[in-house]
């Protein structure tokens, strides 16, 4: 996050923009909500495709979205429970699963996107799939409905019931542009920073 906020703070003394938005899509959205949470780095900041509020909750939707018989799918998700519990247990290892390391899983899952969000103050767009196989869109949905039963009145919340995790659609056309637009329009209806 300092790498982020030093070049931020870079922008801001030479007055170069007039807003700073932060955006990012899947993990990329993590990675924009953590920074919009930490207060005064941007102005406005938009998510695509980031998940829910808890990580296991989309690596489970992931395991139950795939093509592989029921009986499974059962056994992958109890192996990823397992493994879960034993990065909860175990303050660190060797190990390495998915080109990540122990600290990279155990952060992931231990975040509470919704806890992070819940300290954005800036306005929020948050962009999702309805047919995203890497995220669960259910769980990105309860999230935000709960934020804004918190109170959160700076999330705005787009749904693309036909699109997948890459945007594309149930023909494998990508639909980026046409939700680059909608991103554009949703800033450009901001009020002046």
């Amino acid at each position: 996050m300092r790498d982020y906020e030093a070049v931020i703070a870079l922008l801001r003394r030479h007055g170069a923009y007039r807003r700073v938005v932060a955006l990012g899509g899947s993990e990329g959205a993590v990675v924009a909500n953590l920074l919009a949470a930490r207060g005064g780095a941007v102005d406005a900041s938009i998510a695509f495709n980031g998940g829910g509020r808890w990580f296991l909750d989309d690596v489970l939707h992931t395991i139950e979205a795939g093509d592989t018989p029921d009986e499974a799918k059962a056994a992958s998700a109890a192996g990823f429970r397992e493994f879960a519990a034993f990065l909860r247990e175990t303050p660190s290892s060797d190990l390495v699963a998915s080109s990540h390391g122990h600290a990279w899983w155990r952060q992931a899952l231990a975040l509470d996107q919704q806890a992070v969000l819940a300290r954005v103050r800036t306005p929020l767009l948050i962009v999702q799939g309805g047919r995203d196989a890497s995220v669960s869109p259910g769980a990105v949905e309860r999230m935000v409905e709960d934020l804004r039963r918190a109170g959160q009145r700076n999330i705005a919340y787009r749904a693309y019931p036909r699109l997948d995790h890459g945007l594309r659609d149930a023909d494998g056309v990508s639909r980026m542009g046409e939700v680059a637009d909608d991103m554009a329009a949703w800033l450009r209806d901001l009020p002046a920073p």
